[in-house]
């Protein structure tokens, strides 16, 4: 009982609000897995390659754990999580069974309810852009999640982006006097295995690994995304581990129920 007392009063200290943000911002694989032994030229054919491989998907269903990390404050969530393409970004949260949390992201507003410290925020991204001085925005949130390409800028051209072969990796990267991003593509499956954004300006690193693909309908997905983001400046480092536990494609009569309390007050 004195854990969960501490436990709570370190929660009731976190910032919700950044928490979600952050968690949004946030390998091995199956024997069924197919491979490819076709060698691209050029970013062209990876994107190509990469986005034949995407999940193909109307809404998903997602059971997740969560760890966050800041310094030495630590905190383990579960949740769920319901992706409604192109349109919807549903999210709750739970600690030890208590509701937390809850979050919903469509393509112009977001709104969060911190439900232990009954508060609430509705906005829009560019209060994102604000805070994290970088681009984000619903398409962004929603490729992090579901492992899709993504631009940080609308003027990007990722056909035109620069391509460089490894051993078992593809890379294909931008860099210009203020951005640096880059995807790390896996060989022979073709997926997004790791991402890189350095603003160089701002001296802030966006870091983040996929694993544990495993095989969905004919197609694979990660079931482990690993985010780190680093504040060069302030010299400080949030680490987020998302395990998805369950996800169902698909699901009929997916709800989004989100709902602000009357007595909840604004951040």
């Amino acid at each position: 009982m004195i854990f969960l007392k501490n436990y709570f009063k370190m929660i009731k200290k976190t910032n919700i609000l950044f928490f979600i943000l952050f968690f949004i911002l946030s390998c091995k694989t199956k024997n069924n897995i197919k491979n490819t032994n076709f060698s691209p030229k050029n970013s062209g054919q990876i994107l190509s390659l990469t986005k034949n491989n995407f999940l193909e998907y109307e809404n998903l269903s997602i059971k997740f754990k969560v760890n966050y990390k800041k310094e030495e404050q630590s905190l383990i969530f579960s949740g769920n999580l319901r992706i409604l393409k192109d349109k919807k970004i549903w999210l709750s949260l739970r600690a030890f069974g208590f509701p937390v949390a809850s979050a919903l992201f469509t393509n112009d507003s977001l709104k969060i309810v911190d439900k232990f410290n009954k508060k609430y925020f509705v906005g829009n991204y560019d209060f994102l852009e604000k805070q994290f001085n970088q681009k984000i925005d619903f398409q962004i949130l929603q490729a992090i999640l579901t492992n899709e390409f993504f631009k940080t800028d609308k003027n990007q051209n990722l056909k035109k982006f620069e391509f460089l072969e490894e051993k078992n990796f593809f890379n294909i990267f931008f860099d210009n006097k203020n951005i640096y991003q880059k995807f790390i593509i896996k060989d022979k499956i073709f997926k997004i295995e790791n991402i890189e954004i350095f603003d160089k300006k701002k001296k802030k690193k966006l870091f983040i690994n996929y694993g544990e693909f495993k095989n969905i309908k004919n197609k694979i997905f990660p079931n482990l995304i690993k985010i780190k983001l680093e504040n060069q400046e302030e010299k400080e480092n949030i680490f987020i581990n998302v395990k998805y536990t369950n996800i169902v494609k698909n699901k009929k009569n997916l709800k989004f129920n989100f709902k602000i309390p009357k007595k909840y007050k604004k951040f």
